[in-house]
C-alpha cells in the first residue's frame, strides 16, 4: 500500500515537473485559428531527435464538431534495415479563447498529452512554426518544436524568416533535423 502511495506521488510530482520545466517561448501567434490547421502538413523540421525526426513524417487535420479537431499522424521509421509504419490518432482543442497560439492534443493510441504553441504561422497558413511540451503516462516530459508545412519543402523566403523567429525565442534552426521524404511509400503518403 505504501509503495502505491509513494508511486502515486512520484507521478504527481514527474507532472507538475515536466508542466514547470518545459521552456515555453512567450511568443504566440495570436492571430491563429484552429481551423487554418484543417487538411494535410508535413513535418519538415524537428528540434527533438527522439519524438520528431522520422521518415516521411505527415499529419491530417479535420474538423468533428464545436472546435473539436482530430489528426491522422503518419510516419516511418527505419529500424535494422527494416521499415516500420506508425499511425496515431489524436483529438485537439483549442487551449482556451483567449489564448489562441494554444492547442491541446491528447492521444490514447500512445497514452500522452501535448500542449502546442504556435510560434509563427505562414501567411496563406502554408507553414506553422510550432513548440510543444507533453507528458507520457506516467508523467514523463517531453518537450520539442516542429515545423510543418503544406508542402515537403520550405523556399529560401520562408527559410530566412523562420531563421529570425528561431532566434527570437532563444532557438537555432541550424540544430533541427530535416526530415527526409524520399523513403516514403504508399502506406506512408497523405
Amino acid at each position: 500500500m505504501k509503495v502505491l502511495l509513494l508511486l502515486a506521488c512520484l507521478v504527481s510530482l514527474s507532472a507538475i515537473f515536466a508542466a514547470n520545466t518545459c521552456q515555453r517561448p512567450k511568443r504566440l501567434d495570436t492571430s491563429f485559428d484552429i481551423g487554418s490547421l484543417d487538411g494535410s502538413w508535413y513535418f519538415v523540421r524537428g528540434l527533438n531527435r527522439n519524438n520528431d525526426c522520422y521518415e516521411c513524417h505527415n499529419i491530417t487535420f479535420y474538423p468533428a464538431h464545436q472546435g473539436l479537431f482530430f489528426a491522422e499522424e503518419y510516419y516511418i521509421e527505419i529500424m535494422n534495415a527494416t521499415t516500420i509504419h506508425y499511425k496515431i490518432e489524436s483529438s485537439l482543442t483549442q487551449w482556451n479563447s483567449t489564448t489562441p497560439g494554444v492547442i491541446r492534443i491528447d492521444s490514447d493510441d500512445v497514452n500522452y498529452s501535448l500542449e502546442w504553441r504556435i510560434i509563427d504561422l505562414g501567411l496563406n497558413d502554408d507553414y506553422a512554426y510550432v513548440y510543444y511540451c507533453g507528458t507520457y503516462s506516467g508523467g514523463f516530459p517531453f518537450e520539442g518544436s516542429v515545423i510543418l508545412s503544406r508542402t515537403t519543402t520550405l523556399s529560401n523566403d520562408t527559410i530566412s524568416k523562420l531563421e529570425k523567429v528561431a532566434t527570437s525565442i532563444g532557438l537555432n534552426l541550424d540544430n533541427y533535423c530535416k526530415i527526409r521524404f524520399d523513403r516514403c511509400d504508399q502506406s506512408s503518403e497523405l
